[in-house]
């Protein structure tokens, strides 16, 4: 059992995951700040932020739709995070054999604590399946 939950997954990968939240937002962190997910016809690269900073569709020589990764986030992000302002930790792993990535965040607030847990992956071309699921776990 992990800190995160009572989920049997696997935490052999998992890591505690210390980042300057400051340039991840502002998307200006290393290329080993990112994981990946595909789709076998394309691939999008996650921050450790929660933001798909690289992504180009339906193929992976098409245009770019997210390329923060390679500008600014003006150039284009999909960022999906805790709003706090507070530090945070991350933790994130791949499920065993796949491409799907868990990532959590826990928060602190007032004193208050938060945990969110958001999965990402693309789904193959034929299955009707979201890219991103975001839950809150424990408020």
């Amino acid at each position: 059992m992990s800190a995160y939950g009572t989920s049997t997954r696997s935490t052999e990968y998992a890591d505690l995951l210390e980042f300057d939240e400051a340039a991840a937002l502002a998307g200006t962190q290393g290329v080993d700040d990112y994981a990946i997910i595909g789709d076998l016809h394309s691939a999008a690269l996650v921050s450790k932020a929660g933001s798909i900073d690289w992504l180009c569709l339906p193929f992976f020589d098409s245009s770019s739709c997210f390329a923060a990764l390679l500008d600014s986030p003006d150039a284009g992000r999909w960022l999906l995070a805790p709003a706090s302002e507070t530090k945070r930790e991350v933790k994130r792993q791949y499920l065993p054999d796949t491409l799907v990535l868990e990532t959590w965040w826990t928060t602190k607030t007032n004193g208050e604590a938060g945990e969110v847990k958001v999965t990402d992956f693309m789904p193959l071309r034929d299955h009707p399946y979201s890219a991103r699921s975001c839950g809150v776990l424990t408020v």
